[in-house]
């Protein structure tokens, strides 16, 4: 098939948006690989250098998309419809004639889940944000927890008809990690017991939960180092929390200061535990690399999670964070067994696989 990638907008700056400095480099990148890899012709835009913000890069995806012969391509295939919006895209195919191509592509996050907090982050969006989901041919969604709790909303506040038409363009593909990129960044595990957390510093992952029970665990684990991958300004929720646990454990506390991607995947290897406090997720694609990279992972039952784990690593009330993580750290032959579990329960994410079933979704709209 002939592919036109829309790629999301990506930058080195520190972000909110795990996407723009995370995921949407890496996992796009990857399923544009795989799916040229399945013998695809898959052309990216925008081509031109990056801009330097998300209206900058949405524009220029417009202005290239405007000079293509769109009839050209058998499907256009969004990575991101919050970075683009797919109901200008639609209008530039029909306005161009190329009704005969397909608009497929990712939402990632929905203002109809309330758990997303993000989302009504742009509350007089949420009819756009729908509008633009059912301007697909073929909507793409990261697990069955986002199809269903979508389903639910869409119910619930507009009736059966509109969840209806939703449930017939989605199709869940999962969300997928770049394996490449992470294996390029093996390394060794720290001989000392290593434990990452990876959320950004928003209300919906809820890092203050983290700080205030971690020290339980410091204070057991001598020895045990905490990693915190993301930055963490004085007005993020866990900021004053997260100075708490700096003050009480010095030399033990590694601020990652929003690492660089190939860094972080390097401290991945090398730690032993990753831990969510999220109470929204519908992947969870930082879990899901550090599972990768060997790391038991420690999780909530909210979101997805148990969907793409299973039970491993699944606590089900903040309190008992703290006692899972110790038990772990005081089991390293139960930590390994969990790891096993979680690893073999990720392998259908990786890129080759969700490749290969958006090729499906794609061929049989």
């Amino acid at each position: 098939m002939r592919i036109l990638y829309l790629a999301p907008f990506t930058s080195r700056e520190d972000h909110l948006d795990s996407g723009v400095v995370g995921y949407g480099e890496t996992s796009g990148n990857a399923l544009v690989r795989e799916l040229r890899l399945l013998g695809h012709a898959v052309r990216t835009v925008p081509t031109r250098p990056p801009a330097t913000t998300k209206v900058g890069h949405a524009i220029q995806t417009y202005e290239e998309l405007s000079t293509l012969d769109l009839k050209s391509f058998d499907a256009l295939f969004m990575y991101n419809t919050h970075h683009q919006f797919a109901a200008e895209v639609r209008r530039l195919l029909y306005e161009t004639g190329a009704t005969g191509t397909l608009l497929t592509g990712y939402t990632h996050g929905s203002h109809w889940d309330p758990s997303d907090q993000i989302r009504h982050a742009y509350p007089m969006l949420k009819f756009a944000d729908l509008g633009n989901v059912m301007a697909f041919d073929v909507v793409f969604l990261v697990s069955h927890y986002m199809l269903d709790v979508v389903s639910r909303t869409l119910t619930a506040e507009l009736g059966p008809k509109v969840a209806t038409e939703f449930a017939k363009r989605a199709r869940v593909v999962g969300g997928t990690i770049d394996t490449d990129r992470l294996e390029a960044a093996r390394t060794d595990k720290d001989e000392v017991p290593a434990i990452v957390f990876n959320h950004s510093p928003t209300a919906a992952k809820r890092p203050e939960v983290f700080f205030r029970r971690i020290p339980e665990v410091l204070d057991a684990h001598p020895d045990v180092t905490l990693t915190v991958t993301r930055k963490f300004y004085s007005d993020n929720p866990g900021f004053t929390e997260l100075q708490q646990v700096i003050k009480h454990f010095p030399g033990r506390v590694t601020l990652g200061e929003t690492m660089q991607t190939d860094a972080y995947f390097t401290r991945l290897w090398r730690s032993h535990l990753q831990v969510s406090t999220a109470s929204h997720e519908s992947f969870g694609v930082s879990t899901v690399e550090a599972i990768y990279a060997g790391c038991c992972a420690v999780l909530p039952t909210h979101g997805c999670y148990a969907e793409v784990t299973g039970d491993s690593g699944i606590y089900h009330r903040d309190e008992d964070m703290a006692e899972r993580l110790n038990t772990y750290l005081s089991d390293p032959m139960a930590t390994e067994r969990t790891v096993r579990d979680q690893q073999r329960a990720i392998r259908r994410y990786y890129p080759s696989d969700v490749a290969a079933r958006i090729t499906a979704a794609i061929a049989s709209p």
